[in-house]
């Protein structure tokens, strides 16, 4: 496979140094060295992006690393073997639940700009800590609540009014 990529520029410096090739052949002979040296400067740029994909992709999960008190693999297979009668699925978050979210009014300016991630981030998060809200949750409810964000190009704007939960 990675012969495919040295042959053309081995057959182009063949072309180039023979001397009966005509001025065709090395004419597309230097463009095509030409090309490679474009396209390699071209990918330098974005190699940072193309190594983290690569190493994401091939990174192994690590299942030590699953914090106190949440699911693991063993306590799910085992839970379901020992289970004769068929149960209903109940969310966790609703099992842990320690508060209930309330959506109230909220005015401040430093919220001027930012996008539904950033707000879940920085302010949301902490607010609903327990609720078992999720961020994908957040970004939709946040818009059903507020559907000034729509026309707004979903970023909050600077000295409006908005509705975010909190736990109460």
């Amino acid at each position: 496979m990675v012969y495919v990529f040295f042959l053309p520029p081995v057959w182009a410096i063949l072309i180039i140094r023979d001397r009966n090739q005509g001025v065709f052949a090395k004419l597309i002979a230097f463009s095509m060295i030409i090309m490679l040296f474009l396209c390699i400067i071209g990918a330098i740029p974005a190699s940072a992006t193309f190594r983290d994909a690569l190493q994401s992709m091939l990174e192994q999960p690590n299942l030590q690393s699953i914090p106190d008190g949440g699911p693991s693999i063993i306590e799910a297979s085992t839970s379901a073997a020992t289970s004769t009668l068929p149960t209903m699925a109940i969310p966790e978050s609703d099992i842990n639940s320690t508060c209930t979210i309330v959506w109230a009014e909220y005015q401040l300016d430093d919220l001027g700009g930012k996008s539904r991630a950033t707000v879940w981030e920085e302010i949301v998060m902490a607010r609903v800590n327990g609720s078992g809200m999720a961020a994908r949750e957040f970004y939709d409810s946040v818009v059903e609540r507020n559907p000034v964000l729509v026309t707004d190009g979903y970023e909050f704007k600077k000295g409006k009014t908005y509705l975010l939960p909190t736990c109460q």
